[in-house]
């Protein structure tokens, strides 16, 4: 593992810590985890970037939701009770 120094305003330095805390976690795995988390975030950003790219360029097809629900055996009285019964709850 590498080590790795970050120099952090007193506000944010005490933003951490408290949220360290209020997770139960040391401070230090806090950080790792916020870190994680964002680089994970940024991955995500950059994968439906490319995707939706792909699809205004017309490399992939697309489907709409009644689409996949033909292709599942679904009926238009069967979808339409489905959208009935959610917009009841």
């Amino acid at each position: 593992m590498t080590t790795i120094t970050l120099q952090l305003s007193e506000r944010v330095a005490q933003q951490a810590a408290h949220f360290a805390e209020a997770h139960g976690a040391p401070l230090d795995q806090f950080l790792l985890n916020a870190i994680e988390d964002y680089l994970e975030d940024l991955q995500d950003l950059a994968y439906a970037v490319e995707s939706d790219r792909q699809v205004k360029a017309g490399e992939v097809k697309t489907y709409s939701f009644q689409e996949v629900m033909e292709e599942f055996g679904y009926t238009e009285a069967q979808l339409k009770a489905i959208a009935d019964d959610s917009v009841s709850d």
